[in-house]
């Protein structure tokens, strides 16, 4: 995040669309005012998780303002963060919990929200002093309470030490912008704890349990400490090893065993947050009906995909994070009210529905828990390299202006079409690096095919004497992807969006022209059971000997 602060990035595509739209019709909406009342009244525990929306949301609405620059939420956002630093005390506390009833709750979590979009409002909005001030003062004061021979990072807060240690990635934010090894000293104590009152996690992963089995298995706690986890092996030179092996091991895990094929997980309780297996469970007929799976957890997942992706250098999160990104969280995103789904459909392999909740016009914790993980496709598509380059993890259309003067235009309507025609205008020598997803069939520099490797990066740097054009070929056709477990069925893929039969006989699609056979009609998950699809049920797994209409070729404009 650091060192994309003075890009200028755009994304045109459907994730762009999307992040546009919620700019303006959402979050140039809110009354912050409303969401400072918990801190200044200090009534935390009767607002309880509402105190998690200052954060929250502020964070979702500087990342979008970065890469979109509306000047309704620049404004907004400038005066609540002024009235925040407002409310810190002399001690350095800014809390919505009156003394007596701090660390309880969900008061460290809230802390954590607060401190993140501090963070990013000096990344992005310029190098603040009095921000990073606050900041260093918030977890100076946050160290007072909390430590070896003060209270337990694990005895705080309100699921058994996960929510309370995903405060991790802000105590190395607050390292970041100020340098001060006390902080790097504390995140290491909170890695150390090992994040659960009911097992140190990282010991009990390396053990082989199951995602579900770590802590109480809530993945969206686990996620945010194994985010955080990332960020400290970014920074701490002497364990980097260490924290990095954890995070890649946990990554496998929940890739092996809970994630569905449209990128998220989740289930067991009413809301549907914690791992269970879901891999396996997204064709079980017991998923029917919801509590499987929720925007939070896709948000969660995209979080830690990022992070991940920085740590330990492969392209496998970025691989899950464009699937999630087009599927999971697209499929949840309602345009009409500008709000996600809560709770993913099931089971994926009978004619299912999406649930979506009634939003109103203000703030909602699970809909902007959903748009902070829209907020990651930017910082996710394309990454500085160091000197005078980019890594480029996305397709869809893009513009990238670099601070050297470097321009980079990605063009072809990419997930759509088959292919992504990447021009490049610099007057230094460039380095891009391609990720090679799967469905790539070449990459082409004019007219020439270069070796490319899949599932890996493609690096070139060289000096760009004119527009040169780089185009990555894709493969037009669906592609079957095989079940995770023993279960008799199959899905389909075309690039990263998986495929699904609608009941509905004109089901508009979103990316795809649809397939149409015997008045049935085969789309893309996002578009599927929308209710401007008529809510219409769909399947995602099939029996594993796949209809033959299933295999035509599919054509698109």
């Amino acid at each position: 995040m650091e060192n994309s602060e003075s890009w200028k990035l755009r994304l045109l595509g459907p994730l762009g669309k999307a992040l546009d739209h919620f700019c303006s019709c959402r979050l140039t909406e809110i009354d912050f005012d409303v969401l400072l009342e918990p801190f200044r009244t200090k009534k935390g525990p009767e607002a309880k998780e509402n105190t998690l929306l200052w954060g929250t949301v502020v964070s979702a609405g500087i990342t979008a303002n970065h890469f979109i620059s509306n000047e309704i939420l620049d404004r907004k956002l400038r005066k609540t963060i002024a009235d925040m630093l407002k409310l810190q005390e002399k001690n350095g506390c800014i809390s919505a919990w009156p003394k007596k009833c701090q660390l309880q709750n969900w008061d460290v979590a809230s802390r954590r929200n607060l401190l993140k979009a501090l963070l990013k409002a000096y990344t992005f909005m310029g190098k603040d002093k009095a921000i990073r001030q606050c900041c260093v003062n918030m977890m100076d004061h946050f160290m007072t309470q909390v430590g070896e021979g003060k209270r337990s990072i694990l005895h705080c807060g309100m699921v058994g030490g996960l929510d309370s240690s995903a405060i991790l990635d802000a105590v190395v934010g607050v390292w970041q912008i100020s340098r001060q090894e006390r902080f790097l000293a504390f995140a290491r104590y909170i890695a150390s704890m090992g994040f659960s009152q009911q097992h140190n996690v990282l010991e009990a992963l390396q053990t082989g349990l199951s995602p579900c089995e770590l802590g109480n298995g809530n993945a969206v706690w686990l996620n945010a400490c194994f985010q955080g986890l990332a960020e400290l092996s970014l920074i701490d030179v002497d364990f980097s090893p260490r924290w990095r092996k954890y995070c890649k091991l946990y990554f496998d895990k929940i890739v092996s065993e809970e994630l569905f094929l449209t990128g998220t997980g989740g289930g067991v309780s009413r809301d549907g947050s914690y791992w269970c297996k879901g891999a396996l469970a997204q064709t079980a007929e017991s998923c029917r009906g919801g509590n499987f799976g929720n925007s939070a957890v896709t948000s969660s997942c995209l979080n830690f995909f990022e992070a991940c992706h920085r740590a330990v250098h492969s392209s496998s999160p970025a691989a899950w994070a464009e699937r999630t990104l087009y599927n999971a969280l697209l499929g949840a995103w309602e345009p009409e009210t500008c709000s996600w789904g809560y709770l993913a459909p099931g089971p994926l392999s009978a004619e299912c529905t999406k649930t979506y909740l009634s939003m109103e016009k203000g703030v909602d914790f699970y809909n902007f828990a959903a748009a902070e993980g829209l907020l990651q496709a930017p910082l996710l598509a394309a990454m500085p390299l160091e000197g005078n380059g980019i890594q480029l993890n996305l397709y869809e259309d893009m513009n990238i202006e670099l601070p050297s003067g470097s321009f980079v235009k990605v063009r072809g309507n990419h997930p759509v079409s088959n292919f992504a025609q990447i021009t490049i205008k610099s007057r230094n020598k460039f380095t891009i690096s391609l990720r090679i997803p799967e469905y790539c069939t070449g990459v082409y520099y004019e007219d020439c095919l270069l070796k490319s490797p899949q599932n890996s990066y493609l690096t070139i740097s060289r000096k760009w004497s004119r527009d040169e054009t780089l185009t990555l070929k894709f493969d037009p056709k669906a592609r079957e992807v095989a079940h995770p477990g023993k279960e008799p069925f199959t899905a389909l893929m075309r690039g990263p969006l998986v495929l699904t039969e609608s009941s509905a006989a004109e089901a508009p699609a979103e990316f795809l022209n649809k397939l149409q056979y015997n008045k049935r009609t085969l789309i893309d998950f996002a578009s599927a059971g929308r209710p401007g699809n008529n809510y219409a049920p769909f399947t995602v797994w099939f029996p594993k000997q796949l209809p033959k209409y299933l295999y035509h070729y599919f054509d698109y404009d």
